[in-house]
């Protein structure tokens, strides 16, 4: 079978900084993402489960072409999703909340223009 999803030593570090008093602050990285390499093939069914603060979210987001890696690669249905992420873009639909009752179709409406892709059927 061929890779839908594959992914290659993706890493994501986030730069912070925390406060020491009043005009001082200490820049740190937070490390979301360490080497993750996996392979989500045709026909498969694939689960991404993991505590709180595991990076989840960030995987999902970068594989959508929403946030940028620090490095690694992606390749989203043979696509690589840095180079050509408008074709990614168009083949992937993600709606990272779940949908609350009694949400307004017009709400649905901006969703689907962040993610490019329609979530109803007109």
């Amino acid at each position: 079978m061929s890779a839908i999803v594959r992914v290659e030593n993706l890493t994501k570090v986030y730069q912070t900084r925390q406060r020491k008093g009043t005009f001082k602050s200490e820049k740190s990285a937070v490390e979301a993402l360490k080497g993750v390499s996996m392979q989500v093939c045709s026909g498969e069914i694939f689960g991404h489960l993991g505590p709180n603060v595991a990076g989840k979210i960030t995987l999902i987001r970068i594989l959508t072409t929403l946030l940028l890696p620090t490095s690694g690669n992606a390749w989203i249905n043979g696509t690589h999703f840095e180079q050509q992420e408008n074709k990614v873009g168009a083949t992937v639909g993600c709606m990272l909340m779940g949908y609350p009752p009694g949400l307004p179709r017009a709400g649905l409406h901006r969703s689907e223009n962040c993610y490019r892709k329609p979530f109803l059927a007109s």
